[in-house]
């Protein structure tokens, strides 16, 4: 039955508990003369996972009704876990090279509901008596649409022949004072390189915000400081993330410090590497292994911060900390080492 005429107490077209719907009129573009809050299902048309497209007009054209998924902002920062300081296993006093910064990748995505982001956070590398490890990556799955990964720190170089070199990572690791080379930062753009050693003196780990520093040189050379990371203010406070590792010195020479965010800072005569600040990505320091064998700090672990509009918080996530309360209107959650997920 066509309705021609609507009753001023209008038509009632409700009926509970019903699976019929209301079927608009449907065929190929219209070839009349439209009037202003006319309906129709257009079949020359298609919208996303249909093969036809309803559509109103206006008054001055037709407008279609697409199947569109919602979107909203997520703000991240993601840091991998920093490089292991080198390490010593002989009693020479020669210095390692300092652990360089884990990857640093910070932005503001378009992000589609109904999509489960899969976090994993790495750790820092751990640091032994010989070329400790490199730092874990921190990858976030489907976050925008894509995979996002900050990779894991350069190890810094170690005493002992094919060690001496600071290994690749966010950012490269520090060369050893035996005239290692500094690591590169790889891939480009979320690091530095680390300091290369000299005879004496080893070059610190590479930070986000600065190359590490070569060591110096000199009878008893320095250790290089690790370069500085960068500061960011996601949670609402101003923090310096993924620092560089100090260069140990060789014999009585100074050690070097760390960048930073988190980079850890060498110390002296005959000492252990200090590690660097879980949670920062900061790199490990390298040693100074006078008197017996040392071992070189390890890495700090990386993390994963989210950043989202209470209007758009789920309340589906796991493995992560939650506060409402320090940037206002919105949520954050971090993630530490280890993995853990955030439903959009």
């Amino acid at each position: 039955m066509a309705i021609t005429k609507v009753p001023a107490s209008g038509v009632e077209f409700e009926s509970a508990n019903t699976t019929k719907g209301l079927k608009m009129p449907t065929g190929t573009a219209f070839s009349g003369t439209p009037v202003e809050g006319m309906i129709r299902n257009d079949t020359d048309q298609s919208s996303v996972s249909s093969n036809s497209c309803m559509q109103h007009y206006n008054g001055i054209n037709w407008k279609n009704y697409r199947n569109v998924t919602p979107t909203y902002n997520i703000e991240y920062l993601i840091v991998g876990g920093g490089g292991a300081g080198g390490g010593g296993a002989y009693t020479n006093a020669t210095g390692g090279g300092g652990g360089g910064a884990g990857g640093y990748l910070t932005s503001t995505v378009s992000q589609p509901t109904g999509v489960t982001l899969g976090v994993t956070v790495g750790a820092g590398g751990t640091g032994t008596t010989g070329k400790g490890a490199d730092g874990g990556n921190s990858t976030v799955t489907n976050l925008g649409g894509s995979t996002v990964t900050a990779e894991g720190g350069g190890a810094g170089g170690a005493e002992g022949s094919g060690n001496q070199n600071g290994e690749d990572g966010g950012s490269g690791g520090g060369g050893s004072n035996v005239s290692g080379s500094g690591g590169a930062a790889s891939p480009a753009g979320q690091g530095n390189a680390g300091g290369n050693g000299q005879t004496s003196g080893s070059g610190g780990g590479g930070g986000a915000g600065a190359a590490g520093a070569s060591g110096p040189g000199g009878l008893y050379g320095a250790g290089g400081n690790g370069g500085d990371g960068l500061q960011n203010n996601i949670t609402g406070t101003n923090l310096y993330y993924a620092g560089g590792g100090g260069g140990g010195g060789y014999y009585s020479g100074s050690p070097g410090s760390g960048g930073q965010g988190g980079g850890a800072s060498a110390q002296g005569y005959g000492s252990n590497g200090s590690s660097g600040t879980n949670g920062l990505g900061g790199g490990g320091a390298g040693t100074n292994n006078y008197g017996s064998p040392r071992t070189g700090g390890s890495g700090g672990d990386g993390v994963v911060i989210l950043k989202i509009a209470n209007a758009d918080f789920t309340d589906t996530y796991t493995n992560a900390t939650k506060d409402t309360a320090s940037v206002s209107g919105f949520t954050i959650l971090t993630f530490n080492v280890g993995s853990g997920s955030y439903t959009t």
